[in-house]
């Protein structure tokens, strides 16, 4: 059984082969623990486009924060098949981050006011995708839809990260959620 860096909520359960919280959550402000996701990074000349992040018709978030640099996330427990697809183009490599990284999503209306207490950055733009600094921790930062932030960041400082981001979303009434379906 896999571990996140992060303290699951309770009640713990296992799923997709982690230890993760099945805490539901109803408050207007949430963050979760996204870990079992799976992360991977690719570097190559195979995608040298804007920044950006885009789901396509396979269900694949795919992150473009960097000329020739892009993360995959996908279902739990597909890295390794994601690192033999990207591993297939001349001149790319991958690996897969998944026990790696920490993955957090923030969901509601005020995560950018979260975000804007503890980042230097506007995240507010839909699509967005940046590799910069929260709370002085280096950390990808992707907003694919109008109310959530994905926040991916070394496994080192998962725990750290999650109660910054509780910490800056007190004022606002933030819960813990556990993953579920919509995560992915």
């Amino acid at each position: 059984m896999a571990r996140s860096a992060v303290a699951q909520a309770h009640p713990v359960r296992v799923e997709y082969g982690w230890e993760v919280s099945g805490r539901r959550s109803t408050a207007a402000l949430r963050v979760g623990d996204c870990s079992p996701l799976a992360k991977v990074l690719a570097r190559g000349p195979l995608c040298d486009v804007p920044g950006g992040a885009e789901r396509g018709t396979d269900g694949v978030l795919t992150i473009r924060f960097a000329p020739g640099e892009w993360l995959l996330i996908d279902r739990p427990g597909t890295g390794p098949d994601h690192v033999r697809r990207m591993e297939a183009y001349p001149g790319t490599t991958a690996v897969d981050l998944t026990h790696a990284a920490t993955l957090l999503r923030l969901r509601g209306e005020a995560s950018a006011a979260v975000l804007a207490k503890v980042c230097a950055l506007d995240l507010r733009r839909p699509d967005t995708a940046v590799r910069t600094l929260v709370a002085g921790i280096t950390t990808v930062v992707i907003r694919n839809d109008r109310a959530s932030y994905l926040l991916q960041c070394d496994r080192s400082f998962g725990q750290f990260l999650f109660d910054t981001l509780l910490d800056a979303g007190a004022e606002f009434g933030i819960d813990v959620d556990g993953i579920d379906g919509s995560d992915i």
